[in-house]
């Protein structure tokens, strides 16, 4: 395994969970969009500047992707609303890389490996522990948007090969912070809330950035084993702000680690 790519990818972990939590901190939809348009409009202006265009097709995964993202950021929003970080980021994301292998055998007719689905039975059941103790009402949102993860995985990995990464997510991200803000109405121009909601935003335009870059340089089975580590980074930052995580919640988290890595590399 490249050291460059792992490293890449575990800056992307910490980077992501780094904003879940700030985000879980301060559910706000207001910061959260002008923070996607501002660091985006910097993204933009950057590979602008470094000759970067948009290719041939690109607005087409770019509309798309953004479209997803949006769906994505007002359902993790309201999860964080609703229930803990160490019970809505598990379950998120290993459905998210649970859904991957049927999303691809259903739209691309790829197979599914037999690794593959006894990862995927190893995700469901954690998911399963990890949904039986909550209130469903609460968790609801983490339940959809494994389907959503799934969806703009497939879209960005096929839109970065028509458009510069960069520029790619920087313009999504332009795109789905004002159809967030738009979402708000009046609320929308609240400019003290700016400096956390760049932070988050930023945060989440890098960290993405990292991980695409690792793709690059390292096997991507590999690197999605590796990016399961943000599970338990979460549970960590979690237990340190007395949330009442439970061995029921480890031991489901531990079962969706292990699934997603098993997806992974099979």
């Amino acid at each position: 395994m490249p050291w460059a790519g792992a490293w890449l990818v575990l800056l992307s972990s910490g980077l992501h969970v780094s904003w879940n939590a700030l985000l879980k901190i301060r559910p706000s939809l207001v910061a959260l969009g002008q923070g996607m348009v501002a660091t985006g409009i910097v993204g933009v202006a950057v590979a602008l500047a470094f000759g970067e265009r948009i290719g041939p097709g690109g607005w087409v995964f770019l509309l798309a992707s953004a479209t997803i993202h949006i769906a994505y950021y007002l359902l993790l929003n309201r999860g964080y609303q609703l229930a803990d970080l160490s019970a809505i980021y598990p379950l998120a994301r290993g459905l998210g890389v649970a859904v991957m292998p049927l999303a691809v055998a259903v739209l691309l007719g790829v197979a599914t490996p037999v690794a593959a689905w006894i990862g995927i039975l190893v995700v469901g059941t954690g998911s399963v522990l990890m949904a039986k103790g909550e209130r469903i009402g609460a968790i609801w949102p983490a339940l959809t948007l494994g389907a959503v993860i799934a969806a703009y995985s497939l879209t960005d990995s096929q839109g970065v090969h028509l458009t510069p990464p960069i520029l790619y997510m920087s313009t999504a991200s332009i795109i789905t912070g004002t159809a967030l803000l738009a979402t708000q109405g009046r609320r929308a121009w609240a400019l003290g809330q700016l400096a956390a909601g760049s932070l988050i935003g930023g945060l989440s335009l890098v960290g993405y950035l990292f991980m695409l870059a690792a793709y690059q340089i390292m096997p991507v089975a590999s690197a999605l084993a590796l990016r399961q580590l943000a599970i338990p980074m979460a549970l960590i930052w979690a237990w340190r702000q007395k949330e009442a995580i439970g061995r029921r919640r480890v031991l489901a988290a531990g079962m969706i680690v292990l699934g997603a890595v098993v997806i992974a590399l099979g």
